[in-house]
């Protein structure tokens, strides 16, 4: 709702079984209008909030293929203007995943869409995130 703060968890998670992985790094850029609010829950590793880029990262040394996977949640809140009404707003801009492949020795990065307050993923809220 315009002028209502709504905050979401935002789930990320990690998964392996081919090769060791080390070097892991997953960022996102969060838009303007959405704050971080400083509650996460973090499997391994760390995570940080860079006011200044305005970028969440989570770092962890190394991902062995005995751990299928890893997961992190951390909340973020929007306050929608007036001018997103009837739209559904960005949350996390695109995740960004970097690490090492151990084995073949590559650099490894994959991209994830934005996630939006659309939650496509989430049964319960898919497709209800429109600003009213």
């Amino acid at each position: 709702e315009v002028g209502a703060t709504t905050t979401y968890r935002v789930y990320w998670t990690i998964s392996n079984s081919l090769h060791e992985l080390s070097d892991l790094k997953l960022s996102a850029k969060l838009p303007d209008n959405v704050s971080w609010t400083g509650t996460s829950d973090v499997d391994a590793g760390d995570i940080r909030f860079d006011a200044a880029d305005r970028k969440l990262i989570w770092n962890l040394n190394w991902l062995p293929t005995t751990i299928q996977d890893l997961s992190i949640s951390f909340d973020v809140s929007i306050t929608p203007s007036d001018d997103q009404q009837g739209k559904i707003p960005t949350l996390v801009d695109a995740t960004i995943l970097e690490a090492t492949d151990k084995v073949a020795g590559e650099k490894i990065i994959i991209s994830n869409p934005p996630i939006t307050t659309s939650l496509e993923e989430d049964p319960y809220g898919a497709g209800k995130g429109r600003v009213n």
